[in-house]
Parts: C-alpha cells; sequence; structure tokens
C-alpha cells in the first residue's frame, strides 16, 4: 500500500507542477546549414530573442571560422557589433560571410555567439562547398489563348525562370504546325532574340509573336514554345484561336470585265462569284446599277452559303434600252453578305440591231430608185 501511495504522490507532482519556462538568450536562423556551388557572398538571417531576461545589450562576436574567410555583422544599413534585446522580444541582424576564392569542396563550421550582461547562446553554422545543383527551367505564358483572324500576328509574353544555382544561356525555340512563323523579341522592343542569358535565381520576359500561313483554315492550332540550356528544358503551350473571314471576288468567263449586247435585246452574262477567304460567306444577295431604261435581271439572286475556297456562276439576264445608240456602258454588279459587300463594273458594247440596217439600206435605195426614174421622167421634157 506504501508504494501505491509513493506512486499517486508521484503522479500527482508530475501534474501541479508546472514546467520551468526558458530564460536566457538565443541566436537562430531559419537554414543553418547551407551549400554553395562556388565562392560568393553568404548572408545569414539571425533573430537574437531575450528571454524573461532584462533590458540588456547583447554583443556579437564570431568565436570559430575557418581561416581566410571574411565576416561582418549588419543592421540598419551598417556594419554592427551589437544589438540591443527588450524583455521577451527580438532584434534582427545578418552575418555576411566571403569565403576565399580558392576555396575547396569540403565543409566548413562557423560559431556565432550572442553574449549580454545575464546570458550568453551560440549558434553553430556550416557551410558546405563543391559541385551544383540540378539545373531547372520553368516557362509560363501570361495570356496562353489569343483570338484573331488570318492576317492577325499573334503576339504572346512567356516568362523563362532560372531555378538553379548559376547563370545560364538559354536557347529559345518554338514547334508551330505547318507554315506557321515564330519569332522571339525583347519585352520591349523588336529586336529579334534566339538566345538569353538568365542569372541564378532570376526570370527573364519575352515576346513570342506567331504569324500564320496565307489561307490558313479558321480553327484552334498550338505553338510549343521551348527554353534550353545545356542541362535543362521548359515548354509551355500557346494556342491560336482563328477566326476566319469570307473574301469574295466577281469576275466574267476567264477572269474578264466586259461584254457586248444589241440596243433592245437581251443578253445573257455569265458572272462568277468566288469565296477566296476562310470562312463560309453566308446570305449573299446580287443586285446591279445601269443606264436608264436598261433591264438587268438575275436567274439567281440569292445565295444561302458559299463555302471557303468555293465559287457559283450566276446568271445576270441584260436587256440595253431600245433606244441606246452604238458605243460603250457600264452596269455595275454588287454581291452583298452580312460581312460587307462587293462591286464590279462591267463595260457592255452596245451595237445597233441589223434588221434597222438592212430597213435603212433598203430606204436609200428606194429613195435612190425614185430619183433615178423621176430624172428619165423629167429630164425628156
Amino acid at each position: 500500500m506504501t508504494r501505491g501511495i509513493v506512486v499517486l504522490l508521484s503522479i500527482f507532482c508530475l501534474v501541479t507542477v508546472p514546467a520551468v519556462a526558458y530564460q536566457g538568450l538565443s541566436v537562430s536562423t531559419p537554414f543553418p546549414s547551407i551549400h554553395i556551388s562556388e565562392p560568393e557572398m553568404i548572408t545569414f538571417d539571425l533573430e537574437v530573442r531575450n528571454y524573461d531576461l532584462s533590458p540588456q545589450r547583447v554583443n556579437l562576436e564570431v568565436v570559430r571560422i575557418p581561416e581566410g574567410w571574411e565576416y561582418s555583422f549588419v543592421g540598419g544599413g551598417g556594419i554592427v557589433d551589437a544589438v540591443f534585446a527588450e524583455v521577451d522580444d527580438s532584434a534582427d541582424v545578418q552575418l555576411w560571410v566571403e569565403p576565399p576564392q580558392d576555396l575547396t569542396e569540403g565543409s566548413y563550421d562557423i560559431v556565432i555567439r550572442a553574449r549580454g550582461s545575464e546570458a550568453s547562446y551560440q549558434l553553430p553554422l556550416t557551410i558546405r562547398s563543391g559541385g551544383n545543383l540540378p539545373q531547372r527551367l520553368a516557362m509560363d505564358a501570361e495570356l496562353p489563348s489569343v483570338r484573331g483572324t488570318p492576317d492577325s500576328d499573334f503576339t504572346y509574353e512567356v516568362e523563362v525562370r532560372n531555378n538553379s544555382t548559376r547563370e545560364v544561356l538559354v536557347n529559345l525555340d518554338a514547334q508551330t504546325p505547318r507554315g506557321f512563323q515564330a519569332v522571339f523579341k525583347e519585352r520591349y522592343g523588336n529586336k529579334e532574340l534566339s538566345t538569353v542569358p538568365i542569372e541564378a535565381g532570376e526570370n527573364k520576359k519575352v515576346k513570342v509573336e506567331v504569324s500564320p500561313p496565307q489561307g490558313v483554315s479558321e480553327g484552334v492550332y498550338e505553338v510549343r514554345v521551348i527554353a534550353r540550356s545545356d542541362a535543362a528544358e521548359a515548354s509551355t503551350l500557346l494556342n491560336m484561336d482563328i477566326k476566319g473571314q469570307p473574301e469574295l471576288e466577281l469576275y466574267g468567263p476567264n477572269g474578264r470585265l466586259s461584254g457586248s449586247a444589241v440596243a433592245g435585246r437581251e443578253q445573257a452574262f455569265t458572272l462568277t462569284v468566288e469565296n477566296t477567304g476562310s470562312a463560309s460567306a453566308r446570305n449573299l444577295k446580287l443586285s446591279s446599277s445601269s443606264p436608264r431604261n436598261w433591264s438587268v435581271e438575275f436567274e439567281t439572286e440569292s445565295i444561302d452559303e458559299l463555302p471557303a475556297g468555293e465559287s457559283r456562276e450566276v446568271k445576270a439576264m441584260v436587256t440595253p434600252s431600245s433606244e441606246a445608240v452604238a458605243g460603250d456602258y457600264n452596269v455595275t454588279f454588287r454581291v452583298r453578305s452580312d460581312l460587307g459587300s462587293i462591286s464590279e463594273k462591267f463595260r457592255i458594247t452596245v451595237r445597233t440591231s441589223t434588221l434597222w440596217g438592212i430597213v435603212a439600206v433598203l430606204i436609200i435605195a428606194a429613195a435612190a430608185v425614185v430619183l433615178v426614174m423621176a430624172v428619165r421622167r423629167f429630164g425628156r421634157r
């Protein structure tokens, strides 16, 4: 029973006696052990904290450092040797360490000490030298999808990041659909680029301009942009949403814009409407403008749809005025669609009717006969 009482008292003491809080100084840094690939300035961000001590000055010193290494404590924009720590508060300071240029591969230890009027604290640091971290590149586009027409130049802005420990020379390349052209340019300017140097941990933004080929069909096209170094690669996809446009042309047989007709007689003209664009033309309407007292009628006055790359023949029945004199006249033919209209002037050469010529000849001949007979009859007297 005595043993049980002792155990219960022990448990009671563990539960009821509060833990003793730490009292003193501390020095901490987020990364007390780091790796470097070449001799360069190293910066440690230090926090000196006062745990439940009176406000006091805390002196800073390095008690161990490899031979030939330089160091400085920096705070407030200048070199410092001490900080002031309030009760339960901290002060921030940096330790700058510069290894010698002939640094060899290995592990190097540094020990710093914070010493106040009531306590002190030591923090060991380790620097490992030699070798490189693997090269890593990353690439992103600010707006990876752009919409435009077949005549547009599609412009993108891409960012290339060097997630490695040394500067790299990055080669820029693009994989485009057949016939498309891609060039890289400075973010601000028109200088074309094929390579860009990027410092360790930095990024570089460049423009990518993509030009579609002539006659490209509407649709969504992909371009893969690639960044390559000697040991790493990154890429991103760019999308071009090309919305086609109809382009209409109007012409006569063999491309001619001329013909002939007889005054007062109907003459058929074969017109060709062709869509040379990259999208269908819809709701086409045909109309005309002609000289006074002329008549123009179309065998088909409308075309519901004309796909890209196709053509349609339409007959126009033209009747010049019966009073038209021989000569050249202009008739304008028009084609209107949902997205605009086109027009072409046709030169029509009008001839007078052969029948009227024959009648005129007969009249002249009759007049001549009458004249001859009159001369014979009255000439004898």
